[in-house]
């Protein structure tokens, strides 16, 4: 095994149970979101993609619904720690540009 290959990430099979696992993950980026946004109140939606790193690292693609509009979903990418215990830490959410 080559050295520092042990961390990459690797891209997951969405399967449902695993859109269920990375549902209150996708749901703790939005809250951090709108809480840094003022005047947006994004829903969740659904899981696009995901990758996941070694130490319970996700990067999440999603979609997500502004509340206040009607019209498509945004799609959004995070970058959300999954703890084993204590509430899971948002590194990064963001609009996919």
């Amino acid at each position: 095994m080559e050295f520092g290959r042990c961390w990459t990430a690797v891209p997951l099979n969405m399967t449902d149970d695993l859109r269920l696992e990375l549902t209150p993950l996708c749901n703790a980026a939005l809250d951090k979101f709108n809480a840094d946004n003022q005047d947006t109140n994004y829903v969740f939606v659904d899981v696009v993609k995901t990758t996941w790193r070694p130490g319970g690292i996700y990067y999440i693609t999603f979609q997500a619904q502004n509340d206040s509009a009607n019209g498509s979903p945004t799609t959004f990418q995070a970058m959300v720690m999954k703890k084993r215990t204590g509430p899971h830490e948002v590194k990064s959410c963001s609009i996919k540009i």
